[in-house]
């Protein structure tokens, strides 16, 4: 038999709840949202919907970068029982109008950044009735009624919570449908049994929210333990743009593709921006779990492959780590050692 299960109301109500409503929830350049806030904001947004007449089960199509506003939306609908659809708002104004009308929502979501492709996009969904651009007075309209009308509503761990674009590689996009269950399923048995991401942690995606893994990364499992998310909505990203938000927000898990790694170790950063995380790796060095000791290891090993000066320091870190009383410092020293201290790595660095 299913069981009363609210998405929404797990992560994000329960932090409230829990003692952790003051801590950040969402972080960008421009802003910190705390749980506290978010909730409410959450909530005025689900309100605005219902007065919209968005029921339970009913899409509400959202063609948005990565923002608090994207949390308002996706969490508002799941709120209120309705089913939020992202779509990849990089994609060109036709193709977001077909995935739009497959949807069948009535009520269109945009980042301001993408409202010049409205027409076009309302082109290809003719049964779209109102559309919100976030910044606009509609937008400001839309949250302005506070909380009231916002209460959760009763769904189950079965009920459709939410859908998602496929990517595409086999033909046109396919939207994909998920429960509400699905988001905690995930947040347990990737976030934390694999991953162990903690309340302390602070959770930074180069892959967007629009797609299953930067929803992941930047909401399902930060939320699920309280943690802070750090987004940003520029697309696409550059090695110089992760750099500084790298340095200045601090995150502590980082999520991207390979490619994307091998084009940050290849980049023409300065010494100085990775020079900046060398205190970050040496505060997380005494992390066991595995996921983390390796990616610490990786980091330190990669810093100190750049350059003569970067070697040197990165050697003089691992010396300072080596000395902590923990295994997985230990472990990451010997790993770290060993390599940039080798004469291939020695060689290497000579030439540059």
């Amino acid at each position: 038999m299913a069981s009363q299960y609210n998405a929404c109301v797990d992560l994000l109500d329960r932090n409230v709840e829990g003692g952790r409503g003051d801590h950040p929830a969402v972080v960008t350049r421009q802003r910190t949202v705390t749980y506290t806030s978010l909730r409410d904001e959450v909530a005025a947004t689900a309100a605005g919907l219902r007065r919209l007449g968005v029921g339970p089960e009913q899409r509400v199509a959202m063609v948005m970068l990565d923002s608090i506003e994207f949390y308002d939306v996706f969490l508002g609908a799941l709120r209120i029982g309705a089913v939020p659809a992202p779509v990849n708002p990089m994609l060109p104004g036709r193709d977001i109008g077909a995935t739009v009308a497959a949807s069948r929502a009535a009520v269109l979501v945009v980042s301001a950044e993408r409202a010049a492709d409205l027409e076009s996009i309302r082109a290809g969904a003719p049964e779209v009735a109102t559309v919100i651009v976030t910044g606009s007075p509609e937008w400001a309209a839309l949250q302005s009624g506070g909380g009231d009308g916002g209460d959760p509503f009763t769904t189950w761990d079965e009920s459709p919570g939410f859908w998602l674009c496929t990517s595409g590689s086999t033909g046109r996009p396919k939207l994909a449908m998920h429960r509400h269950i699905d988001l905690r399923l995930t947040a347990d048995t990737y976030g934390a049994d694999v991953l162990g991401v903690r309340a302390d942690d602070r959770c930074y995606s180069v892959g967007p929210m629009f797609h299953a893994y930067g929803l992941g990364n930047s909401l399902t499992f930060p939320f699920a333990v309280g943690a802070t998310a750090i987004v940003e909505p520029t697309r696409p990203p550059t090695p110089a743009l992760v750099g500084d938000i790298a340095t200045s927000l601090r995150p502590t898990l980082l999520f991207c593709i390979p490619t994307f790694y091998a084009a940050l170790c290849a980049s023409d950063l300065p010494d100085g921006a990775f020079a900046s995380l060398l205190p970050l790796i040496r505060e997380r060095s005494t992390d066991d779990r595995n996921y983390v000791k390796k990616a610490v290891s990786w980091a330190l090993r990669q810093i100190g492959k750049r350059s003569a000066g970067l070697n040197t320091k990165a050697i003089r870190i691992a010396g300072q780590i080596e000395r902590m009383d923990a295994r997985a410092s230990r472990w990451i020293a010997r790993d770290v050692l060993t390599e940039l201290r080798s004469d291939a790595v020695q060689a290497r660095l000579r030439t540059r």
